[in-house]
C-alpha cells in the first residue's frame, strides 16, 4: 500500500516554486519523492522555496515515521552544486537507482531517518527477554565518585540555609 503525495513550496513575492511528487511506501516505510520541473528551471532563482520544500519533506517523513526518505532529481536539478551540497550537508547520500521506483531521475539521494521499529520502541527488557520497567542508571553521586565542590556528600540540598 502506498500513500500518494504532492508538495509545492511557493515564494510569494517572486512566484518561484518548487514541487515534489511521490508516495509513502507503507510496507517498506520509505518516503519516495521526485523533484518536479518548474517554470524557469533554475534553482538559483528558487533557493528559498527549495529549502522550504526540503524542510516540508522532512516534516512529512517525520509525521509518517518513515525510516528513509529518497529524493529523485532530474537533470535540471542534479546540476546545481549548491543545492546538492546542501542536501549532502543534511545527511543525504547518493545511491544507485537500480532498486528505486522513481523513474527518469538523474540522481537519487537517500536519508536514513532511523526510526526504531515498533517492537524496539515499546520494548524495555533486561537482556533476558524479561521486562523490568527499570534502568541501570543511577542518580547517586557516590556511585560514580562525583563530588560537588564545596558541598559535603551528606549535604541535604532541600534544607533551608
Amino acid at each position: 500500500m502506498a500513500l500518494c503525495l504532492e508538495l509545492w513550496s511557493v515564494e510569494e513575492p517572486s512566484g518561484n516554486k518548487v514541487g515534489f511528487s511521490g508516495a509513502h511506501d507503507v510496507a517498506r516505510n520509505i518516503l519516495y519523492m521526485k523533484m518536479l520541473p518548474f517554470p524557469g528551471g533554475d534553482l538559483q532563482d528558487a533557493d528559498r522555496p527549495a529549502k522550504s520544500a526540503i524542510t516540508s519533506l522532512l516534516d512529512i517523513a517525520d509525521a509518517c515515521r518513515a525510516k528513509k526518505l529518497t529524493i529523485g532529481l532530474g537533470v535540471e536539478h542534479a546540476g546545481s552544486a549548491d543545492f546538492l551540497c546542501s542536501l549532502l550537508y543534511l545527511g543525504f547520500q547518493v545511491v544507485p537507482s537500480r532498486k528505486s521506483p522513481l523513474v527518469d531521475c538523474a540522481l537519487l539521494l537517500d536519508l536514513e531517518i532511523g526510526w526504531p521499529s515498533t517492537a524496539d520502541y515499546f520494548s524495555s527488557t533486561d537482556g533476558h527477554g524479561t521486562a523490568t520497567g527499570t534502568s541501570e542508571c543511577s542518580t547517586a553521586a557516590e556511585d560514580h565518585d562525583l563530588v560537588v565542590h564545596g558541598v559535603p556528600p551528606e549535604s541535604d540540598f532541600s534544607a533551608a540555609e
